[in-house]
């Protein structure tokens, strides 16, 4: 039976953090975008594993970022990703359903943003994300970037549809 694993993510096994982040430049280390930006350190690993055995994860930077001028606890997520040989299994719908339950029952958090590519819209908004077309705003060392695509929010109770974001840091 799939179990839910949860940790910060300082405190990852070693073996685990390159396990993880091996599966990342895999799905994600092709795409250009990706390749050119600094990118935020998680704070927290949510694993679904099985025999100990890595099924599926996903990382969450908590943040203060503001929405249209309001300050707004979120919870960032990013590398949703399934193992190759598990995908299709729905352990990545499992995977959010049982970390957001943790999420918005246990932190301080109402909401949580992603950046999304265009192919896996229809997955998230099948698991209770929705789209917003809002400015976002995000730092590089070079200074303050546009995010130029699709930007989506998991809302515990009320939905937002804010103009304006600033990620008040790097992107996750």
């Amino acid at each position: 039976m799939p179990y839910l694993d949860v940790k910060p993510y300082h405190a990852l096994p070693l073996i685990e953090k390159n396990r993880q982040q091996t599966h990342i430049k895999d799905n994600f280390g092709h795409i250009a975008f990706v390749r050119q930006r600094q990118w935020a350190k998680p704070d927290i690993s949510f694993s679904l594993k099985k025999d100990n055995e890595l099924l599926a994860f996903f990382h969450i930077v908590l943040r203060e970022v503001e929405f249209d001028e309001i300050i707004v606890p979120i919870a960032g997520l990013s590398n949703l990703i399934t193992v190759q040989e598990h995908q299709g299994k729905g352990y990545a719908s499992t995977l959010l359903t049982q970390g957001f339950s943790i999420l918005f029952n246990q932190l301080n958090v109402q909401h949580s943003l992603l950046l999304c590519k265009d192919e896996l819209i229809p997955f998230y908004q099948k698991n209770h994300w929705y789209t917003v077309n809002a400015k976002v705003l995000f730092k590089q060392d070079q200074g303050i970037e546009i995010y130029r695509s699709n930007t989506l929010l998991c809302s515990a109770n009320t939905q937002l549809n804010p103009n304006y974001i600033n990620l008040n840091g790097l992107p996750w």
